[in-house]
């Protein structure tokens, strides 16, 4: 009965992995998305713009995926 538990824990755990994994997936695509809309902001200078918004999006959230598949391994 043991075991049958450790399985069940498992699958859990990385369902629930994956779950909150495709979110911030997703939620990163929203941000880098939406900045084209901050191109707006700053007239002429909509190429920088868009290139500081996504790495630094792109940093943010790998860091975050790093953290959390880290943790959970």
């Amino acid at each position: 009965m043991s075991a049958i538990w450790r399985i069940a824990k498992a699958t859990f755990h990385e369902a629930w992995r994956r779950r909150f994994l495709n979110g911030i997936l997703v939620f990163a695509i929203l941000i880098i998305g939406s900045s084209w809309a901050f191109t707006y902001l700053q007239p002429g200078a909509e190429l920088q713009m868009l290139v500081d918004v996504g790495l630094g999006a792109i940093r943010f959230f790998g860091m975050l995926i790093a953290i959390f598949v880290g943790m959970w391994r």
